[in-house]
């Protein structure tokens, strides 16, 4: 099945807006970590990733996750050109609308939303956690978290 899969992933697909709700650390381990995270740069989604075509579904996966180690981030690619959809096959037919995604694909733009909903554009989550450090970032309000936010990453097939 993986094999099927894997070639599936990579079959052309009219173009498709998606988005992929995780958790992500700060740092590098088995998964690449937010420190890699900069615009420009192409990272590796690996080699069977799920996305969704309903916003919602990768953001309800996202607050699922609660209070996990890491980043509540979004992965959003406007136009997807080359996957599987695999949503007929779900135990979770109709809610998830699910493709299966792989490859290399370029970071586009990279912004924080605050808990309360504002944005800011950043070129990489280094360079926010240094916002932060240095005070050079409104606080979210309400004695709300940084972290009670979301990384957004906008991506281009490569």
């Amino acid at each position: 099945a993986k094999v099927i899969l894997n070639k599936l992933a990579q079959s052309k697909i009219k173009p498709v807006k998606v988005w992929r709700g995780m958790n992500v650390p700060e740092k590098t381990g088995k998964f690449p970590g937010l420190e890699s995270y900069v615009v420009g740069k192409t990272i590796d989604i690996g080699n069977l990733s799920s996305f969704s075509t309903d916003v919602k579904a990768a953001l309800n996966f996202v607050n699922a996750t609660g209070e996990l180690e890491g980043w509540a981030t979004i992965l959003h690619v406007p136009s997807l050109t080359k996957g599987a959809d695999v949503d007929q096959f779900s135990a979770y037919e109709g809610t998830e609308k699910e493709i299966i995604v792989s490859g290399d694909f370029k970071i586009l733009k990279m912004f924080y939303i605050y808990p309360e909903g504002n944005r800011i554009e950043i070129n990489s989550f280094n360079e926010f956690k240094e916002m932060i450090k240095n005070d050079k970032l409104k606080k979210p309000i309400d004695n709300q978290q940084f972290k009670q936010g979301k990384i957004w990453i906008v991506l281009k097939e490569v």
